[in-house]
């Protein structure tokens, strides 16, 4: 599902000022009876700072694309280092939804405690080095070493997935 449109470039900088190097919001202008001039805009929902303006919520990073681009992205948007906090404009890119699903961090119910490696159910080799590519899981061995098999998948990823590889 696609967000609701933006405010204009305009509309933005009439209410806020944003801080690219930190990727802070200030209000210019009183907005509400608690928003007073000078303060750090928007709370905290979920794991993104939302910020209202006439009533609507709007994601911060996507307001900070506006603000300095001047238009709204036309895919998702990414947190390079993976903090949905940092909206530093430098850490924001545009993505697909499986670039943006690539850049995620290690899941937390990860056995093995490597991105990329689950257990194999063999004895001998415990561990499996998988990627997915193209909605489809592409094995890639089977190891006695988590991080020997990780270290495989760490190549595979940065071959499958260029800038949007993550690691960890």
């Amino acid at each position: 599902m696609k967000p609701a449109p933006l405010p204009s470039q305009t509309k933005i900088r009439e209410w806020l000022h944003y801080e690219p190097t930190t990727g802070i919001f200030v209000w210019i202008k009183k907005s509400s009876p608690r928003a007073m001039v000078g303060d750090k805009a928007g709370t905290i929902c979920g794991q993104y700072r939302v910020i209202a303006l006439e009533r609507k919520a709007y994601k911060a990073h996507r307001l900070a694309w506006v603000y300095v681009y001047g238009k709204e992205p036309t895919e998702l948007l990414d947190h390079i280092n993976g903090d949905t906090s940092d909206n530093r404009i430098c850490n924001l890119r545009e993505a697909s939804y499986s670039g943006n699903s690539r850049n995620s961090k290690k899941r937390r119910g990860n056995i093995s405690g490597y991105k990329g490696v689950v257990p194999s159910g063999l004895k001998s080799k415990p561990w499996k080095a998988q990627i997915n590519v193209g909605g489809k899981v592409r094995s890639l061995g089977f190891f006695v070493d988590p991080y020997e098999a990780h270290l495989v998948w760490c190549a595979a990823a940065k071959e499958a997935y260029g800038e949007f590889a993550r690691f960890a």
